[in-house]
C-alpha cells in the first residue's frame, strides 16, 4: 500500500535541478519506437558518423547520448529543460548514425516523435514562426519563390540591396540575416 500523504516523486532534468512533476509535459512515445530506442546496445559506433558529436565532442550531443535524453524523457526522469532540448535540437536529423549501427536502430523515428511531442510546449520565437512560413509556404512553391524573390533582385539591380541590408542586417536575427545574405549577385530578375 502507498501513503495517500506522500508527496510526488522528483523529476530530476538533465542539469540536475528538480522540477515540479506537475509541471511536465508528457513525452509518450509510440510502443514500438520506444522499443527500437532500447534496441541501443551504446557502443559507440555511431560516433564518428555524427556530425555534431565530431564538431563538439559532447556526449550529448551524440546519437547515444540523446538516445538516453529521450529515455530519460519518456520515461519521466528527466525535464525537458532548455538544455535537454538544445541538445535534440542540435542533431540534423542526418541518419548517418544509423548507417553505422550495428544493432539497427532506427534513430530518426525516435527523434522525430520526441520533437513532434515537444513541440506543443516549447516557446516560438518571431523569426522561428517565419522561417518555418518560408520553408513550408514558400520554398516547395516555385512561382510563390519567384513572385517573393522579385522585389530583391529589382532592389538590387537598382544599387539599393547592399545599403538596405546593411541597414537591416543589425535589426534582423541571426537566421534571417543568413537568408538575406545568400540572395546571388547579378542574374535577371525574373529566373
Amino acid at each position: 500500500m502507498t501513503d495517500a500523504t506522500a508527496s510526488p516523486p522528483r523529476i530530476v532534468s538533465g542539469l540536475g535541478e528538480a522540477a515540479p512533476s506537475h509541471a511536465l509535459p508528457v513525452v509518450k512515445l509510440d510502443r514500438l519506437t520506444y522499443s527500437r530506442a532500447l534496441d541501443c546496445v551504446h557502443c559507440g559506433l555511431c560516433l564518428p558518423a555524427c556530425p555534431t558529436y565530431t564538431d563538439n565532442g559532447l556526449e550529448a550531443d551524440s546519437p547515444r547520448g540523446r538516445i538516453h535524453l529521450m529515455k530519460g524523457l519518456a520515461d519521466g526522469r528527466i525535464a525537458p529543460t532548455d538544455a535537454v532540448v538544445h541538445h535534440l535540437d542540435l542533431c540534423l536529423d542526418c541518419r548517418a548514425c544509423e548507417t553505422a549501427c550495428p544493432s539497427g536502430v532506427v534513430y530518426h523515428e525516435l527523434l522525430e516523435e520526441t520533437r513532434a511531442q515537444l513541440a506543443p510546449w516549447r516557446p516560438r520565437k518571431f523569426a522561428d514562426r517565419v522561417t518555418d512560413a518560408m520553408f513550408f509556404h514558400l520554398f516547395p512553391y516555385p512561382l510563390r519563390l519567384k513572385l517573393a524573390m522579385l522585389p530583391p533582385k529589382l532592389l538590387q539591380l537598382l544599387g539599393l540591396w547592399e545599403p538596405l541590408t546593411t541597414a537591416l542586417g543589425r535589426a534582423l536575427p541571426g537566421s534571417l540575416e543568413k537568408m538575406a545574405s545568400t540572395l546571388p549577385r547579378g542574374g535577371p530578375a525574373w529566373p
